[in-house]
């Protein structure tokens, strides 16, 4: 049984769904229990210490010949701050590359990397409390009821009990139905499609442009880069901008004067927005809004992207990304390089980082011989495009902890068996940035073992020991290592705004992509692919984890495509009715639910079912932060007699 005490930690006590009823999944019969190591091409199980000593033989060997960088190492955003710690540790001091990533590179980094170039903090700057007292709630891609519920909790007390005003710029359209919907209660919503997200903040910066809402002080300050937005603004039209996202002049002009008169303003991104292109563009103009209407650095004012996994925040701090040690900081950072040095008494590495996509490219090429995986499913999550299975297939050696024998895993030479969340100790850190712990409630299924104790065990064999007693003693090397971390408490304390960042932003930082940032961006739908297919999240699932939870799929046990009802009376469908969904990478069938809430032209398919699905979804890649996106594509849909 999972309780939560009423009126206390960040959650108030309140759970949701996937908190309640997904604790099954830690005693799921297809826990792996026991080692696995590869012979004669299949899995067989072996004890610990053959497994141990295989990966540290086979890991020195190739080290010897191959190098550090021919390693590469990528952790699932799930685990503990202490796990993902450790982690990095292993990869940067006992095999020497900076050649690591984790799931937080699917969109929350986009949301870091905006936080970080504006404002000069990797943090919310904003706290729950912020929320609930906001005068205006700008909510933008959440989706937040299903997305971020607890969060979506403190949104719904901010509007109903202290009467905020509601903006919802959503992929979503007013309507009652069995599930809470964020836009019944807007103020001012925008029903918008999933690829018009920037276009429609363009209107809202336009509109406060326009209506003479900049900031007085900032105009005096800052006029150089006021004088930036208003020309690059008044280089769209107004009709271009109505014609692109179907929204009205009239709607953004009401909603600019309904922010600008908010004392306290607080704006949410989520994974609409941070899992597609033009993410941190989109996110850095929202930062800019907050900018024109001088409210950035105001007490309860700012931005907070939203988190998908329950440690992508943490995973970021802790260094597990290609392009930060822990901090985070920049990996050329060298006075956090010079700190992090005298507590490991050993440099870092020096080579560049490594993001999921080029480790697999790396792979394909073959200059990547080894790779160490933690609760991680490259070939079950990403799409066939992205030809993770291939690239997988031509490593000299894989080793895989997990919960289960995953896709993934089942490639690997060795797989370790992992605890779960509830038979271990350490923390997580929240999408507001407060570290919470959590501690051991049943003993380790079968012979798993947490995380960060496999690769402790590993580096002792590999002569370059990394010994903990235990969590604690982890976490209290993180607080060494980190600034800050020493000081959290039972509620945090958001870092502020830094001037000195924002002022080189104003100054000179937003010029260089500005005009970019500002273009309206130009959708064209293949003719023969009208729909535009969103593979979202639910209510009552998180990832695939959730679906070995038997309580979670007596809520929800398969994935059916949700559809508009005009759309689905003008090809004669009717829910439950099974159809064909289709375009130039593949085709699936599956049936219909019909649900007012989902905008005309678009479809919505729960990612925690996708299978043969995912493989539909376009496959992009941002040339500079490695992000890839994989959450939208463009069908054409047929009934199926």
């Amino acid at each position: 049984e999972v309780n939560s005490a009423h009126g206390a930690g960040r959650n108030n006590g309140d759970l949701c769904a996937r908190g309640f009823f997904g604790f099954h999944a830690s005693s799921h019969a297809g826990r792996l229990t026991h080692p696995l190591i590869r012979r004669e091409g299949a899995l067989v199980e072996t004890t610990w210490e053959e497994a141990l000593e295989f990966v540290a033989a086979q890991a020195l060997r190739l080290k010897l010949a191959h190098g550090p960088d021919a390693f590469g190492g990528l952790i699932a955003a799930r685990c503990t701050n202490e796990d993902l710690y450790v982690f990095q540790k292993f990869m940067r001091q006992v095999i020497g590359t900076n050649r690591i990533d984790s799931s937080a590179r699917y969109g929350h980094l986009n949301g870091v990397h905006a936080l970080r170039r504006v404002q000069g903090t990797h943090r919310w700057a904003i706290a729950f409390e912020d929320i609930v007292a906001a005068n205006a709630l700008l909510l933008v891609g959440t989706n937040i009821t299903e997305t971020s519920p607890i969060t979506g909790l403190k949104v719904k007390e901010a509007v109903k009990k202290r009467q905020a005003s509601l903006v919802t710029i959503e992929t979503l359209c007013p309507a009652v139905d069995t599930l809470s919907n964020i836009s019944n209660l807007a103020t001012q919503h925008f029903t918008t499609h999933p690829e018009q997200f920037g276009n429609t903040v363009l209107g809202l910066l336009k509109a406060v442009v326009d209506g003479n809402l900049v900031d007085a002080a900032l105009a005096q300050q800052s006029p150089a880069f006021v004088q930036r937005v208003t020309t690059a603004l008044n280089g769209t039209s107004w009709d271009v901008l109505e014609a692109a996202t179907g929204q009205t002049r009239a709607r953004w002009a009401e909603t600019a004067q309904l922010l600008a008169t908010a004392k306290r303003l607080v704006v949410l991104v989520g994974n609409g927005v941070l899992r597609q292109p033009g993410a941190e563009a989109t996110t850095t103009n929202l930062l800019d809004l907050l900018i024109l209407l001088g409210k950035l650095d105001q007490p309860g004012c700012g931005l907070g992207p939203l988190a998908e996994e329950n440690n992508d925040q943490g995973a970021v701090e802790m260094g597990a990304v290609a392009e930060f040690i822990p901090g985070p900081v920049p990996l050329d950072d060298q006075p956090a390089r010079d700190r992090i040095t005298a507590v490991w008494h050993e440099e870092l590495p020096r080579t560049p980082g490594a993001s999921l996509t080029e480790m697999l490219a790396a792979a394909d090429k073959g200059s990547l011989k080894a790779l160490f995986v933690i609760g991680e499913n490259p070939v079950g999550t990403l799409p066939a495009a992205a030809q993770a299975k291939e690239a997988l297939a031509k490593l000299e050696f894989l080793v895989c902890q997990e919960l289960f024998l995953t896709e993934t895993a089942a490639m690997a030479h060795v797989v370790l068996p992992a605890c779960s969340y509830m038979e271990k100790d350490g923390t997580f850190t929240n999408s507001e940035g407060h570290v919470q712990a959590v501690r051991q409630a049943i003993a380790p299924i079968g012979d798993s073992r947490p995380d960060w104790e496999m690769l402790s065990a590993i580096s002792v064999l590999m002569g370059v020991p990394l010994e903990y007693g235990d969590a604690r003693e982890i976490l209290k090397e993180i607080r060494s290592v980190i600034p800050g971390y020493g000081l959290l408490g039972p509620t945090p304390t958001p870092p502020k705004v830094d001037h000195s960042t924002l002022t080189r932003y104003l100054d000179e930082g937003s010029a260089v992509d500005l005009a970019a940032r500002y273009a309206v961006r130009q959708v064209t739908k293949p003719t023969d692919a009208p729909f535009t297919l969103v593979f979202t999240q639910t209510l009552f699932h998180s990832g695939k984890l959730s679906t070995r939870s038997k309580g979670l799929l007596q809520l929800q046990q398969d994935g059916v495509l949700s559809i508009n009802p005009s759309d689905a009376a003008q090809l004669g469908l009717t829910d439950g009715a099974t159809v064909k969904l289709s375009n130039t990478r593949g085709a699936i069938s599956t049936t219909v639910k019909l649900r007012e809430r989902v905008p005309a032209g678009v479809l919505w398919f729960p990612e925690h079912f996708d299978g043969e699905a995912k493989h539909l979804a376009e496959w992009t890649i941002d040339p500079r932060t490695q992000i890839p996106y994989f959450k939208l594509a463009h069908v054409s849909l047929a009934k199926v007699s």
